[in-house]
């Protein structure tokens, strides 16, 4: 219990941090900020999908765009959950919250930020 209290504070005080910057004109802080020109694919072990997805409050952005993943599986017939970020700094917020919550997804994440793509 006293993890998801972290997780959540950890996502309020994310959450007023973009709210502060993009009141100071830093508009790119934004989860939903359409200059944003990268787009950010990353695949996550399903029981590392659903840890994330248990410890992020409904009502985050963040939790709307985890669940918005959809089930593939890789070349050796693995099941994963393909994650897409419209924003580079989606991918890169929930790469922080995943170092407290799933330290095992962060290097998924992170590849995929580093492979990110423009959008189309």
């Amino acid at each position: 219990m006293m993890q998801a209290v972290l997780i959540s504070g950890a996502i309020g005080s994310l959450g007023r941090a973009l709210t502060q910057e993009t009141h100071q004109g830093n508009a790119k802080a934004s989860l939903n900020d359409s200059r944003d020109p990268m787009q950010v694919s990353f695949k996550l072990l399903v029981r590392d999908y659903y840890l994330l997805l248990r410890n992020i409050p409904e009502v985050s952005p963040l939790y709307a765009f985890l669940r918005n993943g959809a089930i593939v599986s890789d070349s050796s017939g693995c099941v994963m959950v393909q994650i897409l970020c419209n924003h580079e700094q989606q991918a890169k917020i929930l790469a922080s919250l995943a170092q407290r919550i799933c330290s095992r997804a962060v290097s998924s994440i992170e590849e995929g930020i580093k492979s990110a793509s423009p959008r189309a």
